[in-house]
């Protein structure tokens, strides 16, 4: 890079530092002297636009940059020295991160919105090193206000001391250029308060194209409060957590509960990744936790006020983004000038265009949440599977190797869902979102995959027992039915499972036979860990046609004419294959105004239903309990003979 192109881009960074730092002259109103005011976003994933969100009564539009623009106006009219900070994963989710790389449209949104700072999630490394370089370098580019952006646990030393690769060098340059640093002073209201960015170890695990090396958070957390305390006067110290509070806030994987235990120098601590949103703060000792859910559904508010050398949570409120709230007109400009990009640059490589409608749906489908939360049969999930097997079958793919009997859905994939009426190619894409392919587009593509019927009934345990732990690995299946009784032994919670043919009948699993399957690049890849993280107590082989264990997803790619088949592709596809209605349009089927049963729940408590039919998992945890159970009785039983021996020789 050239040194005039790097004494530009230090001058912009120099005018980001500034406009986080400077206090408004004379507010309109101030906060007290002992209080600091705190807005809140974080998971934001793309949705710049508001969403549909369906209930037991209503469905409704949520969300939206244009509404959030009006709340954040609102608490500004309130106070003027309010802070607003988000904490990553703004990317990753619609449409507009398709642009990712050339217009940064999400991080230049963060900067429209007024956000003082931000730090990296997950799924901003989905592009890689190029991608995330080419994003940083577009938002300087544009010459819009942006975020600061902090992240203090990225470990320089230790790639440095090994010598930084051609990637590692690429985010080197661009957080340079961008002026990334551990952390950041804002100064407001005659108040400084510092922050710092912090990435956690469920965020390093599902951000395998990342090439960083990572110190542990809570280790750079101590580091990082501790200089700033030596080196900088400040009242309080914020961090930006992409670390989360774990399953539905579980404290048993909560990170974030951790790194407040383990650094009392944290004051407030934004907590996302695990897209949890909380009505009440989490005090641990003197830190106070806040977190507000994902997609812009919420923003937080919290006002901190000083106790003494602590800072407490005065008032808190997560507020909600809804139709009640009105949307900033210029807000919604702003946004809606991205979407001529988006069709220029990416769908008219599929042959659509964002508003293009593609069927009309009468019914209301359940919400990506109930795909994590319910374990049972989604309709939207056996669609979007649904879908997979349909297009799949059109491609070069299914000429050349055969036709696909199966399809998954895992939830963690799912990100949209359908709202009656109108369905455009939007809403096809953002239903099926993530990822990347190897022709550099957004979208992870189908993967041709063999697996055996003994790894098929696996696949149906692991949804069964191990997704109440692991609420992502939620299985929706084309072509498969199982039924499973939550109250049996782990590893042995199906009890049936047979293969669901084209004309709906039913024929039982052969755990030797080989079956064809189109799933998403990732879920292949997670089916193929279920090996490595079970220490090799299940196995799943994700196989070629020949039977060898596939090296190379991008080569079992599903093609269409040579390219790569998008999952959200496959879903546009199917859409677009329902029979018309009167007005020429599309109508989605009535099949999917009603689950298949194609996932069942049986939780009869019966001797019978609990004990019949155990395998091989089931016994050996059986015969591991009795084991257990049995040393110490043995042990007990040991002991009581010697000290009845020992009494009987002295009554000898």
């Amino acid at each position: 890079m050239s040194l005039i192109r790097r004494i530009e881009a230090a001058a912009v960074a120099t005018l980001i530092a500034a406009a986080v730092v400077i206090t408004p002259a004379a507010p309109l109103f101030a906060g007290s002297e002992d209080t600091v005011d705190i807005a809140f976003i974080h998971d934001l994933h793309s949705y710049l636009d508001g969403y549909y969100e369906q209930s037991r009564d209503s469905t409704q539009e949520v969300g939206g940059v244009a509404r959030i623009k009006t709340v954040l106006d609102d608490l500004r009219a309130e106070d003027p020295d309010l802070i607003t900070l988000d904490g990553g994963d703004f990317s990753m989710g619609t449409l507009y991160q398709t642009i990712y790389t050339t217009q940064a449209s999400e991080l230049r949104t963060l900067g429209y919105l007024g956000v003082d700072a931000t730090t990296v999630g997950n799924h901003e490394f989905d592009c890689g090193a190029q991608g995330f370089y080419d994003m940083f370098e577009a938002a300087l580019d544009s010459g819009d206000q942006l975020p600061g952006f902090v992240i203090s646990n990225i470990d320089w030393d230790k790639m440095e001391s090994e010598g930084l690769t051609e990637d590692q060098q690429l985010y080197k340059d661009c957080f340079e250029d961008y002026g990334v640093s551990d952390y950041m002073i804002i100064e407001r209201g005659g108040k400084k308060i510092a922050v710092i960015g912090i990435f956690g170890k469920d965020a390093i695990k599902t951000a395998p194209t990342c090439v960083l090396e990572f110190e542990d958070q809570v280790e750079a957390a101590k580091k990082t409060c501790a200089y700033i305390k030596a080196n900088e006067d400040v009242d309080m110290i914020v961090a930006l957590s992409h670390s989360g509070l774990g399953s539905a806030g579980s404290k048993d994987q909560s990170e974030d509960e951790a790194l407040a235990k383990e650094v009392q120098d944290l004051d407030l601590i934004i907590s996302a990744h695990s897209h949890t949103a909380i009505d009440e703060p989490i005090v641990v000792g003197n830190v106070t936790i806040v977190a507000a859910g994902c997609y812009g559904r919420y923003v937080g508010h919290v006002v901190m006020e000083q106790d003494g050398d602590n800072w407490v949570y005065k008032t808190y409120e997560l507020i909600s983004i809804d139709e009640g709230i009105a949307k900033n007109a210029e807000a919604e400009a702003y946004v809606a000038a991205f979407r001529p990009y988006v069709d220029e640059e990416y769908l008219s490589v599929f042959g659509y265009s964002w508003d293009q409608v593609l069927a009309y749906n009468p019914y209301e489908f359940e919400s990506v949440d109930d795909c994590y939360i319910n374990h049972t049969e989604q309709r939207l999930g056996t669609f979007l599977a649904d879908s997979f097997v349909y297009a799949a079958n059109l491609s070069d793919t299914a000429k050349e190797e055969g036709a696909f009997d199966i399809a998954v859905a895992p939830s963690g994939c799912i990100r949209g869902t359908f709202a009656p009426g109108v369905v455009t190619a939007a809403d096809a894409f953002n239903s099926y979102s993530l990822g990347f392919g190897e022709d550099g587009l957004s979208g992870y593509p189908l993967v041709s995959v063999y697996l055996t019927g003994e790894e098929l009934l696996m696949a149906c345990e692991i949804d069964a027992s191990i997704s109440d732990l692991m609420t992502s690995a939620r299985l929706y299946f084309s072509g498969i039915s199982f039924t499973y009784n939550p109250n049996r032994m782990i590893l042995n919670k199906v009890t049936e499972a047979y293969i669901v043919k084209p004309d709906g009948s039913y024929e039982p699993i052969v755990k030797d036979k080989t079956y064809h399957l189109a799933v998403d690049l990732y879920s292949m890849q997670m089916l193929g860990a279920v090996t490595d993280m079970s220490k090799g107590l299940l196995k799943i082989v994700p196989k070629d046609k020949d039977g060898n264990p596939i090296t190379d997803p991008y080569a079992a790619a599903v093609r269409i004419d040579g390219k790569e088949l998008k999952a959200w592709d496959a879903v546009a596809r199917y859409i677009s294959s329902f029979e018309e209605g009167d007005d020429g349009i599309p109508v989605f089927p009535e099949y999917y105004s009603k689950t298949q049963g194609l996932k069942n729940v049986d939780d009869s408590m019966s001797p019978a239903a609990l004990l019949s039919n155990p395998n091989k998992y089931s016994i050996g945890i059986t015969v591991i309990v009795i084991v257990l159970i049995a040393i110490p009785v043995a042990v007990i039983v040991l002991v009581v003979k010697k000290v009845k021996k020992k009494r009987n020789a002295r009554t000898a």
